[in-house]
């Protein structure tokens, strides 16, 4: 008899540790940013009253696709684990410091959405003999191939649509020449690309 009563003693503190509080203090978790690229990443904002902050524990389980994601515990994940398209999903758990463990909550998952093209450094240009030649440094986060327009240009300027590379043999007088380029992807995304070209002694 003395045998079963100790068992049952050791039985019930046990349980009361692992057991749910019944009512989360999690209100509900917003994703930022609003559309999500793999140039943002994603972050998950759960919002809890202040008086609960200071005393609760909150760990974070991200799904991309179904699959978890390793080593990546915090309320951040890196666009380097998603691609455009992707459903990305989060399963927060709440701990008191008492012990109490909440149910994990888990909102409905987002979509990851294009990503635009970026500038990632100034247009350069060359004077060679007769002629500008130069590039416009754009590129594509989800590693789109991107179609360059001119927007404004020059008499005579031209841009390979594929490449961003351009050539312009002066014609005009002496002065300044705005240069807009519209950089675009397969998707909606694009980027405009303004530069001047200077024209000091046009080339007989």
């Amino acid at each position: 008899m003395f045998r079963h009563l100790l068992t049952a003693c050791l039985i019930v503190p046990i349980f009361a540790v692992m057991a749910f509080a019944t009512e989360n203090p999690i209100q509900s978790i917003r994703y930022a940013p609003a559309q999500v690229t793999v140039l943002s990443g994603i972050t998950a904002k759960p919002i809890i009253s202040e008086e609960l902050v200071d005393q609760l524990s909150i760990s974070y389980l991200w799904r991309v696709n179904g699959e978890e994601v390793d080593f990546e515990d915090g309320p951040f994940l890196s666009g380097e684990y998603f691609s455009r398209g992707d459903a990305i999903s989060i399963e927060v758990s709440v701990y008191s410091f008492e012990g109490e463990e909440y149910p994990p909550l888990a909102p409905e998952p987002v979509y990851v959405a294009n990503a635009p093209p970026q500038i990632v450094q100034p247009s350069s240009a060359e004077l060679t003999a007769d002629r500008y030649r130069g590039r416009v440094y754009v590129e594509d986060a989800d590693g789109d191939n991107l179609s360059y327009e001119v927007v404004e240009g020059p008499e005579g300027f031209e841009i390979d649509g594929k490449n961003g590379r351009f050539v312009w043999k002066p014609k005009e007088e002496q002065g300044i020449y705005p240069v807009k380029i519209l950089v675009s992807d397969p998707y909606g995304g694009s980027v405009e690309n303004f530069f001047e070209l200077s024209v000091s002694k046009v080339q007989e």
